[in-house]
């Protein structure tokens, strides 16, 4: 994915620097965008170059605003273009990779289709010298199969690549082709080829730059295949390299999973202190990193594992038994989160399948307004043709009504199986929401019996550290229900700081950032202390990943004039925010981008979600300011102490503040026809639901304003409850749609 994202951006500058002087196209709503460059693109006038660069702009827009349903059907037209002989190979090559490429993300495993078209785009572009596309398409052809376990493709392909870029100026894509080929090998368990591949690819990037975050991969995997040799001593300095140079690159999971490998190697040479001391590292990473979500989970996993390798080699069963059980559940989480994303491709294959439907629906009604005009023109030559000709046309009318019927038959079996097709779709939902319930039911009932009945006092705790972890699945699902409720407490705001930064100081190794705690030793709030911890955990680890070294990242109290609040700032002198992604930096899975500046770290774009979410659910508030190389400060608004009464507590639900929307009477007779629309509409249905809305007068009043941006939210981000809450808001569901 990040070889895609880089070789989109390139892209994408390319494009704006010259699209202006081809189409004087505004810049419009993303899919009316996409209508006008396709009416662009089929313009007799138009040049081959002129159709390229439109094509990836149609490209970009598909894939940065995920308008797979809306933007798809474009680009299976510029692919049936493509087709036509008479096309340019350069143009086609360009489509062909365009086409793969959006086609891998949104239609699961058929790999093999992807590959068809990423061949071709690598045959066209080696033909007409695009060096940019041939490099990329060789690294997809290469990614597709490795990932389709189609290991003998890879050598011939890969084996391809190598001699060709023997004449080619050094790319980081060349070290990405050499790292698949070697593991294609060692997969195979053919680790001396692996090994030779690794050493090609070391030699390579060591001449041009050695600091790079690859040359730490390709050492570190290469040690890996020396320790399934047996070489366990030449193992250990690759090891370390890839260790220091991924904290270095603040790559944390690549340096998790490699430390605890050394730490294996360590127990297997003896050296029992060294491997604990490797291994206690690793534990304490992860717990700055967290294991519970994608990114971290393969690497834990594996760390776990090696733990409980080592305490077996100490004697220590039970600790044996524990990590091993943990890494057994993290597996569970890890298959469940792939079957998550799974389901994600089907939900955006039925939609790019349902695009199709739809299109061959529009043709067939064409079709049938074509066949009844010239029905009128055959009874308007009838009636002057006079009598003799009435048998001809009665004759001919009869086959056209069965035309017609034949027709409407197949136009209600094609509307039943979208029918199904939703309902599948809803079943699977269903499922994936029974699957989190049955993992953690299912783990809590042997956990609570090992507590019950253990005699050690170690395996007890142990076996109840793994029961908080298990009831902490849902945490995330739980801040967004609006019935959840935070355990607010007195918290003393200095000591939660002062452990947060003394768990985050090994973060700032080599890059010599200050970091300072202004916060007063007796400033007391209501907050949930674990979730405000984890608050500053995320903020203040994003600031030491965007700060240059010797920045510097302070955290303290801001005056207010609000009585009953305590306002936190938490501020660095980082690489700052642009303009354009402040208002959607808390936006669930966004990210302004993954690679600038932040040592190639790989985000899935919850944390600053979390801070949100966990924020509201104590009552309180976030908010953030940032300028372009000058830094970035968030604001924490939290309840403080002497806003309380002391003889009772405070129970804060979680609410999202701004759903709370009011409208007047005039305001929701406005709204009325639009929602009518909508009830009529299912959530998953977002091109038609983004039609109505464009529909509303934003300007009719600031309140109608903010209820279509709160629709908006709730279509993208699939909030079925919010969504029929702003709905009620105008009008209640019809009679006939309540069941």
């Amino acid at each position: 994915m990040s070889l895609f994202w880089r070789f989109k951006i390139v892209l994408s500058v390319l494009f704006a620097a010259s699209i202006s002087m081809v189409l004087a196209i505004p810049q419009e709503e993303p899919q009316r965008r996409i209508d006008s460059l396709q009416t662009a693109f089929f313009q007799p006038n138009i040049s081959g170059e002129d159709k390229e660069k439109i094509s990836w702009e149609v490209f970009r827009l598909i894939t940065q605003q995920f308008l797979y349903r809306e933007g798809v059907p474009t680009l299976q037209k510029f692919l049936s273009y493509a087709e036509q002989p008479a096309v340019n190979d350069t143009l086609k090559a360009a489509i062909y990779f365009q086409w793969a490429l959006v086609g891998s993300f949104t239609q699961g495993n058929t790999v093999s289709r992807h590959t068809e078209y990423f061949l071709k785009a690598r045959d066209l572009s080696a033909k007409t010298g695009r060096y940019d596309l041939l490099i990329n398409a060789y690294v997809q052809v290469l990614n597709n199969l490795y990932r389709a376990k189609a290991y003998d493709e890879v050598e011939q392909v890969g084996t391809e690549a190598m001699h060709l870029m023997e004449t080619w100026d050094y790319r980081k894509q060349h070290v990405e082709i050499y790292n698949t080929l070697a593991l294609a090998y060692e997969k195979q368990n053919k680790l001396a080829q692996a090994l030779a591949i690794f050493d090609k690819g070391i030699a390579l990037i060591q001449k041009q730059d050695a600091s790079n975050i690859w040359h730490a991969l390709l050492q570190g995997n290469k040690g890996s295949v020396l320790h399934q040799m047996g070489r366990l001593k030449e193992a250990l300095p690759l090891l370390a390299f890839d260790v220091n140079t991924s904290c270095k690159w603040n790559d944390m999971f690549n340096a998790i999973s490699s430390l605890s490998e050394i730490a294996e190697i360590n127990a297997k040479l003896g050296r029992m202190s060294q491997a604990r001391a490797s291994m206690d590292t690793v534990f304490r990473w992860i717990k700055i990193t967290g294991d519970d979500y994608v990114n971290a989970l393969p690497a834990c996993i594996k760390a776990y594992k090696r733990a409980s390798f080592l305490y077996q080699k100490e004697g220590k069963l039970s600790e044996a038994i524990y990590y091993l059980q943990k890494a057994y559940q993290k597996e569970k989480e890890y298959d469940l989160l792939m079957l998550k994303a799974e389901a994600l491709k089907i939900r955006r294959q039925y939609d790019l399948e349902k695009s199709e439907s739809e299109l061959k629906l529009a043709k067939t009604n064409n079709d049938l307004l074509a066949q009844q005009k010239n029905t009128r023109e055959i009874i308007a030559i009838a009636a002057v043709a006079g009598l003799l000709l009435l048998s001809g046309l009665l004759t001919a009318l009869f086959r056209q009504r069965n035309r017609l019927r034949h027709a409407n038959l197949q136009i209600e079996e094609q509307l039943e199986e979208i029918r199904q097709n939703n309902k599948q779709l809803q079943k699977l939902d269903q499922f994936k929401r029974l699957l989190t319930g049955t993992i953690v039911h299912d783990l809590k009932n042997p956990l609570a019996t090992i507590i019950q009945r253990a005699k050690e006092p170690t395996t007890t705790q142990a076996a109840r550290r793994m029961m908080n972890m298990v009831l902490n699945i849902l945490e995330v699902d739980k801040l967004e229900d609006l019935s959840y409720h935070a355990d607010v407490q007195e918290v003393n705001l200095h000591q939660v700081l002062q452990q947060t930064l003394t768990e985050l100081n090994c973060q700032t190794d080599g890059k010599a950032l200050s970091l300072n705690c202004l916060i007063p030793e007796n400033l007391i709030v209501w907050a949930d202390a674990a979730l405000t911890e984890r608050i500053f955990v995320n903020l203040i680890s994003n600031a030491i990943r965007f700060t240059p070294a010797e920045g510097s990242i302070t955290v303290q109290s801001v005056p207010t004039s609000a009585q009953g609040t305590a306002v936190i700032s938490v501020a660095d002198t980082g690489i700052g925010i642009p303009p354009e992604a402040l208002p959607h930096i808390f936006d669930k899975f966004f990210q302004v981008n993954p690679n600038q500046s932040s040592g190639n770290y790989r985000s899935n774009g919850l944390g600053l979600t979390f801070c949100k979410l966990a924020m509201e659910a104590q009552g309180g508030t976030i908010g953030v300011e940032s300028k372009l190389n000058q830094g970035t400060t968030f604001f924490l608004t939290f309840v403080a102490k002497d806003n309380a009464h002391e003889e009772s507590p405070i129970t804060v639900t979680s609410k999202r503040t701004d759903n709370l929307i009011f409208l007047s009477a005039n305001e929701q007779t406005y709204l009325q026809p639009f929602v009518e629309k909508l009830y009529q509409k299912e959530l998953y249905e977002l091109g038609e639901i983004r039609q109505i809305l464009a529909t509303i007068d934003a300007e009719y009043s600031p309140q109608v304003a903010f209820w279509v941006h709160q629709m908006q939210d709730a279509v993208i981000h699939y909030h079925e409850g919010a969504y029929k809450n702003l709905l009620s808001l105008v009008a209640q569901m019809p009679a006939n749609d309540t069941a």
